[in-house]
């Protein structure tokens, strides 16, 4: 078969598909779309395009003369089959070629947002003239979704692996940090300084790289494969850690097959799924992925050498026909709202998991890790379809749901969430109550979550009047609707609750027998012993925002006075926050006092500076007395005896739970209870709390039967 490859640029993943191609007998011309430049062709003098027209076909990339150039280029080169790999190169292949050819997107490729005007309009112009778009997975989809797609989606064919060793195997330790360069420089130095933290000097040499660096357009000049350029560039390596999500990251971790004993992987959502696809199992968040890396370095050195090609080639998994694969795939008759959906081929009842917001991988605030954490719970209970109210999510999703319970699918379970403000349009909560309505009669059990109603709250005065009335309408709407269609209603805790049927009843609704469903632990990310820098003392952790509606004067009173006896003290809080904080702790004299760190890193890559790490929860608002921190149980997830307030609503469950102890709001009172979790006379039951808090417990909890 002869190929085209439409790319923007040429890395990793575009190298895989041109390697591949080449072992299995194709022949291959790469087409960069941007200057209309034939980087190779196949055979005979490069197919020229027509002086005169350049300029309107660099700017124009679907008129009529622009199709008409590649057409005739194409059939110069007799290709058989067109591949158009990231948002440039597949919007051209979809709007210029006109016989059999594949849009072919990437992790990452649509993580832009609509402020990137010739990104957006290379997606829209793949959308109105594409037949199809083929993703790296369901999260992927999701972002397609989100930005409108109106096309069938389909799994790229899964990555290919390779069959020799590439890492170097002595005794020296050297890791190699492979970086998706999206990711801020500040999450690479947090990751090292972790790692170094735990390992120390067991490791020589530890070096973070670009994984986009591995290969590039001038490679292809030079005739080397990835293979060629993984063994020159990471073979001096030992290990590797993969962080973040990348384009280039399925096709590089799979390349390195043979090495899976020395690597560790970030389990971002696109990395936990690409990782379930090609079978790798050393991955994890946070701390926990230094414990993982831990592991994997202090595992003996074995010389196995490369796999049998005969082993490696009974599964075809190395011999395997990308292109091909992408070929038969392209010719499959599909319907156009179709989605290669994992819920869709099974046969189990069907479960929905429904979102305002959609997945995303940041842990610097409470509501992007709920939802992740709640929708990979749900993954485990069974096939599960995402659903949001990002673009054309719910009304595409929805339509799928209703499909499978028409033609007989059992329904499993439906949880959904709302967001910080009520929905704003009608139609997707109208979509919304419909597949509910339809989930509840085919015999699915249903839940809807309620984060919050401060939209009733009267003292906001952020909003106008209009505003605010036009919120408490939405509001009450989005309510009452799903109220009428739901079996249960939930609520973050039973504070929450009576909050809640407070304000509801100056509205004249009717009070709600709300379940309380807290935050959960993610057992998966528990770190397993110590992760402390080895120092002796006392550390006293704050995580969360600064400012009024959290207050925190008497903590920091209390602070001040416990560094002066040698306390250290972290705080972990956003970059944008940093200088009110420092203005306070100057007020107390501790802004340059060595006892003080002041991080930028989200809770869960936080490492503390001794074995007791104290986790306070002392805020003096009413607006934090009554809620259910999400930071609770990150605390209970890294084993930190929690102090808190008599009166805040965690108190009860703290003391239950054997995690902390509880003290009045007072300077003197705070200072008891440091001295009381540091007694010895406190037994606390982490490993216990873990496993009765767990998400999976949190799900139970709604869907008892």
């Amino acid at each position: 078969m002869k190929l085209a490859l439409f790319a923007e640029g040429v890395g990793p993943a575009e190298a895989m598909i041109i390697d591949n191609a080449k072992a299995n007998g194709h022949e291959v011309s790469i087409f960069r779309p941007a200057d209309n430049f034939w980087l190779t062709f196949a055979r005979g003098r490069a197919p020229q395009v027509h002086p005169q027209v350049f300029q309107t076909i660099a700017t124009l990339p679907s008129s009529i003369i622009r199709r008409t150039e590649i057409q005739r280029a194409l059939e110069t080169l007799e290709v058989d089959f067109v591949i158009g790999t990231g948002l440039a190169g597949a919007s051209v292949t979809a709007a210029t070629v006109a016989g059999p050819s594949a849009s072919v997107l990437f992790r990452g490729d649509l993580d832009f947002s609509s402020a990137r005007g010739s990104l957006s309009s290379a997606f829209q112009m793949l959308n109105d003239n594409g037949t199809r778009i083929f993703l790296d997975d369901e999260f992927e989809m999701d972002k397609a979704l989100g930005k409108g797609s109106r096309l069938p989606h389909l799994l790229n064919p899964r990555p290919i692996l390779g069959r020799s060793r590439v890492l170097a195997r002595r005794v020296g330790k050297h890791v190699g940090i492979l970086f998706d360069p999206q990711l801020s420089e500040e999450s690479i130095d947090i990751f090292v300084d972790n790692l170094k933290a735990v390992v120390g000097d067991e490791v020589d040499e530890i070096t973070p790289l670009a994984i986009s660096s591995l290969y590039s357009r001038h490679e292809i000049r030079r005739k080397n494969s990835l293979s060629d350029n993984l063994h020159s560039r990471l073979g001096q390596f030992t290990h590797l850690v993969f962080l973040g999500s990348s384009r280039d990251a399925g096709p590089v971790l799979a390349a390195l097959k043979p090495d899976w004993d020395k690597i560790a992987v970030e389990a971002t959502v696109g990395m936990r799924g690409l990782c379930e696809r090609i079978g790798f199992t050393n991955l994890a968040r946070g701390v926990r992925l230094v414990q993982v890396t831990a592991d994997v370095l202090h595992q003996p050195e074995t010389d196995l050498g490369d796999l049998p090609p005969a082993i490696e080639d009974s599964s075809n998994e190395v011999s395997r026909d990308f292109a091909q694969e992408l070929f038969e795939r392209w010719a499959k008759p599909v319907s156009w709202d179709y989605e290669e959906l994992a819920a869709l081929q099974s046969d189990q009842p069907l479960n929905v998991f429904y979102s305002v917001g959609s997945l995303s991988d940041d842990s610097s605030g409470a509501r992007p890790q709920r939802v992740r954490n709640m929708a990979r719970e749900m993954e485990k209970l069974g096939p599960t379809i995402r659903m949001f109210s990002t673009g054309n999510n719910t009304a595409r999703r929805s339509r799928l749901v209703s499909q499978a319970l028409a033609k007989g699918r059992k329904a499993g379970v439906f949880y959904g969430e709302n967001s910080t403000s009520p929905l704003a349009e009608e139609d997707v909560l109208e979509d919304l109550v419909s597949t509910i309505s339809k989930f509840r009669a085919a015999g699915g059990q249903t839940a809807w979550f309620v984060r919050d109603m401060h939209w009733l709250e009267e003292k906001f005065d952020i909003w106008t009047d209009s505003k605010r009335a036009a919120l408490v309408r939405s509001g009450r709407r989005e309510l009452e609707r799903l109220e009428s269609v739901v079996e249960v209603l939930a609520a973050p805790s039973k504070d929450s609750g009576e909050g809640f049927n407070e304000m509801l009843k100056e509205h004249n609704h009717q009070a709600i027998d709300w379940l309380p469903l807290p935050p959960g632990v993610a057992l998966e990310n528990v770190p397993e012993g110590r992760t402390a820098i080895k120092r002796e003392g006392t550390t006293l952790l704050y995580a969360g925002g600064i400012g009024d509606i959290y207050g925190m004067d008497n903590y920091l009173e209390a602070a001040a006075k416990l560094a002066q006896e040698g306390y250290f003290l972290d705080f972990v809080v956003r970059a944008r926050e940093v200088d009110s904080l420092f203005a306070r702790l100057h007020e107390l004299g501790l802004k340059d006092d060595s006892a003080v760190r002041i991080i930028h890193a989200d809770l869960e890559n936080y490492i503390p500076r001794t074995e007791l790490c104290i986790g306070t929860i002392l805020l003096d608002s009413d607006y934090a007395r009554f809620a259910f921190p999400y930071k609770t149980m990150s605390m209970i997830e890294r084993r930190f005896p929690i102090l808190t307030y008599a009166d805040m609503s965690i108190a009860s469950f703290v003391e239950e739970a054997s995690v902390g102890v509880k003290c009045e709001r007072s300077v003197e009172s705070i200072m008891d209870g440091v001295k009381r979790i540091e007694s010895s006379d406190h037994n606390f039951t982490f490993e216990e709390a873990q496993k009765l808090n767990s998400w999976g417990e949190r799900l139970r909890s709604v869907f008892q039967s």
